[in-house]
């Protein structure tokens, strides 16, 4: 099968230099020094006493907004924009429980700024296949990873004081331009005899993609629908992704807090089981046939009911 070469988006969790970004860290003190000195009153209680947050920093919404744009293309996530960003103050004996971010808090840029007595904070990360990987968080670095597919945590801070920057984005979807060419996608919707090894051909194709994608699964469940409910919804693991790839006409998606998508006849696009999103096609098309796969973590169970055909 003929498909579009394109550039290789960034993998995810991705460890950068701050120049990698044009920041320097000298800079980003004197931000964050300024802010706390200008707005410290409106530091608040974080989990225990040990921690204190400060929310939407003049220094992190500056940076979120402004990175926006870069951040989605560096990503291949064209629907990314900006959320919200947090200043953290962690004293000693602070940790960070395991945990998953909240949505809509889909891609995090966590930025050590300073830290006091120790040469660095590690952060732990779970993989898909249950390994950990462990980040050494120093000052002059950042760490860029889809916070609500993977868990994350500190364990209890050595030093004296931690300064840490968290910039957060939206951008549930991952999307390709003619994710088919025009010869396989009338294949699929024709039901030719060559279909079969078209749909193995797509299997090997849509499984690499979804890796650059979502975590890395044990399966992509693919299934050829005739038609689609105009809200799709699944009751799916937290690490479960949806391709979507329509094959008729042009078909809309809208996310909740999120522009629409609008997906032409072999684009694809791939989103977190969870999210709650509208499906419409275009006219004349009040339905259409749709190329769908379901990409499973090897704890989670299969095909749940909210994706059947309806």
């Amino acid at each position: 099968m003929n498909v579009r070469t394109r550039a290789k988006p960034r993998e995810l969790p991705w460890a950068a230099d701050l120049k990698d970004f044009n920041l320097s860290l000298d800079f980003l003190r004197t931000c964050v020094k300024q802010d706390m000195t200008l707005f410290g009153e409106l530091l608040s209680a974080g989990v225990d006493t040990r921690t204190a947050r400060f929310f939407d920093p003049p220094v992190g919404q500056f940076l979120g907004q402004g990175m926006a744009a870069r951040m989605g293309a560096l990503l291949s996530r064209p629907t990314c924009v900006f959320v919200n960003s947090f200043l953290w103050r962690f004293d000693p004996c602070a940790r960070m429980d395991r945990h998953i971010d909240r949505s809509p808090l889909d891609i995090t840029m966590s930025i050590p700024v300073v830290l006091d007595g120790v040469d660095a904070w590690p952060v732990s990360m779970q993989q898909p296949d249950g390994s950990v990987l462990e980040w050494a968080s120093q000052p002059g670095t950042a760490l860029i990873f889809d916070g609500r597919w993977r868990r994350h945590w500190r364990d209890a801070f050595l030093g004296t004081q931690a300064i840490q920057l968290l910039l957060h984005w939206r951008a549930p979807a991952v999307l390709w331009r003619a994710f088919l060419d025009q010869k396989a996608s009338a294949k699929l919707r024709k039901g030719t005899k060559g279909r079969l090894a078209v749909e193995a051909d797509l299997l090997e194709r849509c499984s690499e993609l979804a890796r650059l994608a979502v975590p890395p699964s044990a399966s992509l469940e693919l299934a050829l629908c005739d038609r689609l409910a105009q809200t799709m919804q699944t009751e799916a693991e937290d690490d479960d992704a949806l391709l979507l790839v329509p094959l008729d006409g042009k078909l809309t998606l809208t996310f909740e807090a999120q522009d629409p998508v609008a997906l032409a006849p072999g684009d694809g696009i791939a989103f977190p089981a969870r999210e709650r999103c509208q499906l419409a096609w275009a006219a004349p098309y009040g339905r259409g046939r749709v190329l769908l796969g379901h990409a499973p973590t090897p704890r989670s169970a299969r095909l749940v009911e909210g994706m059947q055909n309806v």
